[in-house]
């Protein structure tokens, strides 16, 4: 299961097409998975191939907040490779995990730190996508 956040609320008895075009029209999509327990090769797969349709086809930005990115399976090292060519900026935790804050305005806030240059950055996409599982703090 996962969820979608947009800045106001979507009601998830609209039709999916209603639900699609909100997600498409975002500028800054951020994926989430893998940070609470180990990834999952078959979400891992969904979610780059997802990540890297926005890329190419919609000229879209997109990021990837994980934790070991599980790329054995057939085939996910090349789409990996593929998918960050395109664009995609891969968030590969560790050590920490992300602060993600529910601002008043209702917008998400993910405040990171990249654990190769020790430097915190913040995050405000316009779309959220999450695998259930993530357990990050929210503030």
């Amino acid at each position: 299961m996962v969820w979608f956040h947009f800045p106001k609320p979507v009601n998830l008895s609209n039709s999916d097409r209603v639900l699609l075009k909100k997600f498409y029209q975002g500028k800054r999509i951020a994926f989430i998975t893998g940070l609470a327990e180990e990834s999952n090769p078959v979400i891992t797969e969904e979610v780059m191939r997802c990540a890297l349709k926005l890329q190419q086809e919609f000229n879209r930005q997109t990021y990837i907040f994980t934790g070991n990115l599980k790329v054995a399976g057939n085939g996910l090292e090349a789409l990996y490779r593929q998918t960050k060519k395109a664009g995609t900026v891969f968030m590969k935790f560790t050590e920490t995990i992300p602060d993600i804050h529910v601002n008043k305005d209702g917008n998400l806030t993910i405040v990171y730190v990249d654990e190769v240059i020790r430097e915190t950055f913040k995050l405000n996409p316009d779309v959220t996508v999450s695998h259930c599982g993530h357990t990050g703090r929210y503030r």
